[in-house]
């Protein structure tokens, strides 16, 4: 919303409402988010496809990749990126609480939209002294042998999303008994 922060999604039901209609009216039939939102926004979005079951609008949704990495290497982050990964998935599902903190999406998340999710892209745009410190710091990570996924001669930020990937797709398969397609925003 102008006049706001990025963090605060400060857009409300009302409006989230009025968006869809306006993206269906122009033949939008998917959107991206690069982030969780509030529950508000999944609550409008499940009453929008319901109301509009031949034209509905499919969500791929984004989880952010926090840029301030301890020592700037993603290795150092990997247990909290992954955890963010499961918070999104559960959120999706309508299967997730989370409490206030700022900056960052919160509140009750009981509406399982996960029909109309196409998939999930997770990360950001990727800082080149991100790629160099990573790389630098686990030279010797340079294959991944994952159930899911798999890399071989790689660079260590390539295994790493590897790995995250892998673990996603693992994650939603075994607690929903669902996969779908999932890529990387760099």
């Amino acid at each position: 919303m102008p006049g706001t922060f990025p963090g605060e999604m400060a857009a409300t039901s009302e409006e989230y409402r009025r968006w869809f209609h306006l993206m269906k009216d122009v033949g939008f039939n998917a959107i991206r988010t690069y982030t969780l939102h509030f529950p508000r926004f999944y609550d409008e979005l499940l009453k929008f496809n319901e109301e509009n079951p031949t034209n509905p609008l499919y969500l791929l949704q984004g989880v952010w990749l926090d840029e301030d990495l301890p020592h700037g290497n993603f290795f150092s982050f990997s247990s909290a990126f992954d955890a963010d990964i499961q918070e999104v998935i559960d959120c999706m599902h309508g299967n997730k609480s989370i409490p206030e903190r700022p900056g960052r999406a919160y509140g009750n998340y009981t509406t399982n939209i996960s029909h109309w999710i196409l998939g999930y892209i997770i990360g950001r745009e990727i800082h080149p002294p991100e790629v160099f410190l990573t790389n630098e710091s686990n030279s010797t990570f340079n294959n991944y042998n994952g159930t899911v996924f798999g890399i071989a001669n790689g660079d260590p930020i390539e295994c790493w999303f590897t790995q995250r990937l892998d673990k996603m797709v693992l994650y939603e398969r075994q607690k929903y008994k669902v996969e779908r397609p999932v890529s990387i925003s760099s």
